[in-house]
Order: C-alpha cells, then structure tokens, then sequence
C-alpha cells in the first residue's frame, strides 16, 4: 500500500472517529488507528485438487461482520475448470465463511485464480487443477 493510500486511510478513519465517536472503539477502526492495517484473507483448502474433486475457501474478516451480514462477490477465472458461487454471505458478527470450490477432469495441469472481492479490497489465490 503506497504512502498516499495509507494517508487518505488514516484521514478516513480519523475523520469516522470523531464525526461517530461510540464507533470508534469498534476493533476495525481501533486497529486502524492504532497503525495496524486488518487484512482480509481467502485460502484455499487444498491448493492443489485432482479434477473432478471439490476443494473449498474459507474467507475470514479482521472483524467481525457488521449487522445486516457482509457479502463477498467471488470469480474463478476458468469456469470450465473450477467453479465458485457468485458470492458468499458472512453472517452478523462472525469472522469467516466457507464456500465449495467444483472441479471437472482436465488433461493436464491447470492454475485457476479464484477471486474473492470486497469493497475496495481483492484477493487472488490461485486453485491448481491436476489430471
């Protein structure tokens, strides 16, 4: 993240903090102002499947999710080698979600990159798709 970034970050947070103080103890932006920057993350689980077997993605959250729950869009970038569902959904105050991952047979190796998005904020681990 570029010096830039992490200024205007910083400035937007403050920014929340005063104009909505009772959220300001929330850990996201506790964690922000205290110079920590939270990460989402997305594995997978293996990284490496023998087509046609399942693998699965769990997404977790630096905190938990707020009321009315956090929707993730998710993209594979072969559709015919591995297929994700178009989102998925982590409940109000929980961390993480798991979603399947489908494969099918292919005849030789295959990288698939598995897209996970949220806001601003993209990860794209990469599902290896064997014969």
């Amino acid at each position: 993240m570029t010096g830039t970034v992490r200024l205007i970050l910083f400035v937007l947070v403050a920014w929340l903090a005063v104009a909505f103080p009772a959220r300001a103890q929330s850990s996201l932006a506790s964690r922000v102002l205290a110079g920590g920057i939270p990460q989402t993350s997305l594995t997978l689980n293996p990284q490496l499947v023998v087509g046609p077997s399942p693998a699965s993605g769990t997404i977790i959250l630096p905190a938990a999710a707020p009321s009315g729950a956090t929707v993730v869009n998710l993209k594979s970038s072969k559709t015919s080698v591995a297929t994700v569902p178009a989102n998925v959904t982590i409940p109000a105050g929980a961390t993480q979600a798991n979603f399947k991952i489908d494969t099918a047979s292919v005849s030789s190796s295959t990288p698939v990159t598995i897209t996970a998005s949220l806001n601003a904020m993209t990860k794209e681990p990469v599902l290896q798709v064997k014969p």
